[in-house]
């Protein structure tokens, strides 16, 4: 029913109708009815039932109507029994509502409000419940002696309702007449079932002219299309002779009838003859009698005589005098039976609430009573504690009896919903929160809206009463965020229904967890009710345009498409690849959802496949499922172009030793490339050629449509060709914007080739043997001179050699290998294997550049020696490095976090066994009572990695007099607020638990004794500083400390970084480091 946010605030006019059941209907009792309701010209054939909501109402006799079914979002919700709908109709636009067994208590008016966001149409129609009546005679054939008397009883039970007409007929020689005289008709007498029965009797006086008569008994109730008819027949016998008996009891008869009439003059003497004095009964009123609603206030002035009589209505309201609101007198009547006309002289007319209905009855027994019935309306605020005197004047009475009543007048509070949402609350797209107060009286209402969160933390957001209506923002960034309205009705029965919207466009960051709070304040009855609710807010995936990677794609080589995912919340979601109408999805990769800044996730779904020429024109559609979807979200591409890089044979040479001073041939061939533009260029070494060499046209495979294209060289080598490289390169601008080359070595016949240096293991690591080999051949000769170098400098040792040996066209090989196992020393170092030979004018040099990884030392404890140090006693204090490479370190000692201005002394770097730097370094100086609880920080910086760590140390000195020595402190054992007292600035601390990745991270430290607004704090993630303000925050703390925090999201990289908060006060600056570890 959420539908009802915009059901007077939204709506278009026209957007859609309504058709309703024919009114009224008329149905009868205990069958099935249905109450149509069909949306029309709303423009498409079915419906999205997420924005459909229907409402069904009821109301009997003008009372407030009451809500009896629901749909909204999909969920149907009955508050009767016996009434059911159709999905399926609903997604045809039939809203048709069934009831399933119709009893007395459904007749009444039924309203259909459709919401179609942002629209409402609602229309109205009336059932009436019938009950068709069993109709029987007593007989159907009846016999009656000629002059004597007979009867027949027609029955009518269980009809309704209570209208109704009967007829008697007489049929007799194929005349037919209606009988008006001599019948019986009962009043209607209701049923414990709400049904009526009645019975009407003819008595019939025949003579033998009647005999064969047919009576019939005609009903008629609306039930019945046509009159139901029953019939009876007559037969009428002669009369028996008379006796003498009869005779004698003639006279008997006469005797006693004189003898009851003389008895009834005697009582028509003592009934309507003598005077009596009238009575009161007790003045009947309604329980609880509500504002603007009728009530029946009556009372009987019973069993007076003689008719004369007159009765006065006053009326007294709260500090006003006594006021006469209307005379009744009988001599007003035409005849006993009329009722009495209103008194109209001005001030002493009746009140507009008040309607009086005063009758006289004549009774049996002479006497006559007077039923005094007043219908009213009353208003709270003028007739709540009203007094109300009937009062009698008769002559019997001296004085004027009276009867008094006084009225309590209440209002009706309101009921109040559920606050309504729709069924999707979208992220930064506006949602209306409906709080619907039904069935009230009087009017005046105030109504609060406000956010709840935390222990009680409330904000009011809008306010409005019959005096006052205001909206009240969060902040001044905040002008639109919302919004409110009312909706309001009044009926007949002059209660009053209004829903309260308020409009939001939720953030997910200010609003998740938020509860939104409609509070109401009913004035007439002082009740007071809240209903609350939270937003479950969702991100809706916003699809970016799909990337190709390449932009061109290459016929025969990899296709990735991908396509970025943002702004979407909660994190679980889903992505399927499809091509064209396939049905079943392309294999795909889904990166991890990360968490953004705005609290949104993001991710990119990947898809990869070989694009062949087939897949020209194809469609590649990218679905993205979500539950803040009714359904899937898609974008596609269309691959529209295609091409193919050029591929390469082998250089081949002709002839296959080549010679110097001879001629020689290289040739290639370039195919299966699209389209045919190219550009082939020859190169020796690093340079492209001037020398003329031969290309034929391109031309096209018809097999394939694909091209190729043949090129050779031809020249005279000389020995400086000897080991060049020699490269074909075709430049095939779309598919690449560099040339695609194969290159081929240039051996001569009898010149050496030296291969490239060849390390094993491939990652060599420090401690561990290292073999470097290095292949000499195709040489003429055994004249031949190699040497291993390090950092230019020979190497003597490792060395091993093999050969020459004779190798293939009379030449020969060599092989020679360094075997060594690599220290810190070799950090960055370069090896060369130099070859000597006849055939070179200078030295062959092959060069291995070995790559080794540096580490930061692990650094000790800070030591003290002697480990309990007395005063004026010299103290050593110091620190081991280890397992470091390169050499390069920076250590730094402080006191009381200023420089240490002492001696530093740091020992040279030593090559440990396993390969690594080692080294020491120490402070010495002479304990004083200064230095008692002291504190040493000692900073070590790695110039390679970048790392910079710390150790602390407390020192404690013992008076040379004290047994008791006060243990050293250093920082592994030190508590964080001892650390705090010793220093205005506190270590960093993770204050988020198990920090992951794409999730945000909130890192901060403490500082004392400064003013935070003058205190200048920098933080660092690595060796970049944080820029933006947003994500530093300062936060006063209650004991005058203030805390600095720094929030980021947090990446896979991060795992492991240094961060690092600098302080800067009028002192001097402090920078505390913290290592970042995720889960």
């Amino acid at each position: 029913m959420w539908a009802l946010i915009s059901c007077s605030l939204f709506c278009l006019a026209g957007s859609f109708d309504v058709t309703i059941f024919k009114n009224p209907m008329e149905v009868l009792l205990d069958t099935a009815v249905r109450l149509e309701c069909k949306i029309t010209n709303y423009g498409s054939d079915t419906l999205n039932l997420d924005n459909l909501a229907v409402q069904w109402l009821f109301s009997y006799k003008n009372m407030t109507k009451k809500e009896i079914y629901v749909f909204n979002g999909g969920k149907h919700i009955s508050k009767k029994a016996g009434v059911r709908m159709s999905d399926d109709l609903l997604k045809l636009g039939d809203a048709t509502l069934e009831l399933l067994r119709v009893q007395f208590e459904d007749e009444g008016q039924y309203t259909c409000a459709i919401f179609i966001t942002p629209s409402k149409v609602e229309k109205s129609a009336s059932i009436l419940v019938s009950v068709k009546p069993r109709v029987s005679l007593s007989t159907k054939h009846f016999t009656v002696v000629s002059g004597s008397e007979g009867s027949v009883r027609c029955n009518i039970i269980r009809f309704y309702p209570q209208e109704y007409t009967i007829k008697w007929v007489k049929i007799l020689s194929g005349s037919t007449e209606t009988v008006v005289n001599d019948i019986c008709t009962g009043v209607p007498v209701p049923d414990k079932d709400g049904t009526f029965n009645v019975s009407s009797v003819i008595r019939i006086e025949p003579t033998m002219v009647d005999n064969g008569a047919i009576y019939k008994c005609e009903v008629r109730h609306k039930t019945f299309s046509s009159p139901w008819i029953t019939e009876a027949k007559l037969t009428v016998k002669e009369p028996e002779k008379t006796s003498g008996g009869v005779i004698a009891g003639a006279i008997i008869g006469t005797l006693i009838l004189s003898t009851l009439a003389f008895a009834g003059l005697f009582f028509v003497y003592t009934t309507r003859f003598k005077k009596v004095s009238p009575k009161f009964t007790k003045i009947s009123k309604p329980a609880t009698i509500r504002h603007q609603e009728e009530a029946l206030i009556s009372c009987q002035v019973i069993g007076f005589r003689p008719v004369k009589i007159s009765i006065t209505l006053w009326v007294k309201r709260s500090e006003q005098e006594k006021k006469k609101i209307y005379c009744w007198s009988n001599t007003m009547l035409k005849n006993p039976d009329e009722e009495a006309n209103l008194l109209s002289n001005g001030k002493d007319c009746c009140y507009e609430s008040f309607t009086p209905n005063f009758s006289l009855t004549s009774l049996n027994d002479g006497n006559f009573t007077v039923n005094c019935v007043i219908k009213m309306w009353p208003d709270m605020y003028s007739d709540n504690g009203m007094e109300l005197t009937f009062e009698v004047q008769h002559e019997t009475l001296s004085i004027a009896m009276e009867e008094k009543i006084t009225l309590e007048v209440v209002g009706v509070p309101p009921k109040i919903s559920d606050i309504l949402l729709p069924p999707r609350i979208i992220h930064n797209e506006l949602v209306s929160l409906a709080c619907s107060i039904n069935g009230f009286k009087p009017k005046p209402l105030k109504i609060i809206w406000y956010q709840l969160w935390g222990a009680g933390n409330k904000k009011e957001i809008a306010y409005l009463d019959k005096d006052t209506k205001r909206l009240l923002e969060t902040n001044p960034s905040q002008t639109n965020k919302f919004n409110h309205y009312i909706s309001e009705m009044q009926y007949e029965d002059k209660t009053y229904s209004v829903i309260s919207v308020l409009n939001i466009i939720p953030d997910i960051q200010e609003d998740m967890g938020i509860k939104y709070v409609c509070e109401v304040h009913h004035e007439a009855t002082d009740k007071v009710e809240k209903r609350e609710t939270k937003l479950d807010i969702k991100g809706t995936p916003k699809l970016e345009q799909i990337q190709s990677v390449p932009k061109t794609p290459v016929a025969g080589e990899s296709l990735k498409l991908s396509c970025r995912v943002n702004f979407f919340y909660p994190k679980t979601i889903r992505a399927e690849w499809f091509k064209d109408n396939e049905q079943n999805p392309l294999e795909s990769e889904d990166s991890e959802p990360m968490l953004g800044n705005n609290a949104l996730f993001y991710f990119t779904s990947n898809m990869t496949t070989v694009a062949t020429r087939k897949d020209v024109d194809s469609k590649y559609v990218c679905k993205v499922y979500h539950e803040s979807l009714t359904e899937p979200a898609e974008i596609h591409w269309v691959l529209d172009r295609l091409v193919s890089a050029p591929k390469l044979m082998e250089i081949e040479i002709d002839p296959p030793s080549p010679e110097a001073g001879k001629s020689v041939t290289l040739s290639c061939k370039a195919y299966d490339f699209y389209p045919k533009e190219n550009k082939i260029s020859w190169i020796r070494g690093f340079d492209i050629t001037g020398q003329k060499f031969e290309s034929e046209d391109t031309e096209q495979d018809l097999s394939t449509g694909l091209y190729y294209r043949k090129s050779k060289w031809t020249f005279i080598p000389t020995e400086l060709d000897h080991g060049t490289e020699y490269t074909m390169e075709i430049l095939h601008v779309e598919t690449s914007s560099k040339p695609q080359r194969i290159s081929r070595m240039l051996n001569l016949k009898g010149i050496p080739s030296i291969s490239d240096i060849i390390l094993e293991p491939p990652e060599p690591v420090y401690g561990k043997e290292l073999v470097l080999t290095c292949n000499v051949s195709n040489f003429t000769t055994q004249s031949i001179t190699t040497s291993w170098l390090k950092q230019n400098n020979k190497i003597y040792e490792g060395i091993t050699n093999q050969g020459p040996d004779p190798d293939e066209g009379g030449c020969y090989r060599f092989s020679s290998s360094l075997k060594l196992v690599p220290n810190a020393q070799d950090y960055e170092k370069e090896f060369s294997f130099r070859v000597e030979h006849m055939k070179f004018t200078k030295p062959i040099v092959k060069n291995a550049f070995v790559s080794f990884p540096a580490f930061s030392p692990q650094v000790s404890k800070i030591k003290v020696d002697p480990v309990s140090p007395q005063v004026n006693q010299a103290v050593s204090l110091s620190i081991s490095l280890s397992n470091y490479v390169p050499s390069g370190i920076t250590v730094k000692w402080f006191k009381k976090w200023k420089p240490y201005t002492g001696t530093v002394i740091n020992s040279l770097p030593q090559v440990a066994e396993n390969g690594l730097f080692s080294s020491i370094s120490k402070i010495d100086f002479q304990a004083t009572l200064d230095d008692q609880k002291c504190e040493f920080r000692c900073e070590v910086t790695h110039e390679e990695t970048k790392e910079i760590q710390e150790k602390d140390f407390i020192l404690c000195i013992r008076d040379g007099d004290d047994d008791v020595v006060d243990e050293p402190i250093s920082d592994e054992m030190k508590s964080d607020d001892e650390a705090e007292d010793m220093d205005f600035v506190s270590d960093i601390r993770c204050e988020t638990e198990n920090p992951k990745a794409g999730q945000p991270v909130t890192v901060a430290c403490t500082i004392k004794g400064h003013p935070m607004d003058s205190t200048h704090i920098t933080w660092f993630k690595g060796v970049y500083p944080y820029e933006k303000e947003d994500v530093v925050k300062k936060i006063a703390l209650p004991d005058g400390s203030f805390k600095c925090a720094l929030t980021f999201t947090a990446e896979k990289e991060d795992d492991g970084i240094l961060l690092q908060c600098d302080v800067m006060t009028e002192m001097d600056p402090i920078s505390k480091f913290f290592h970042l570890k995720l889960s």
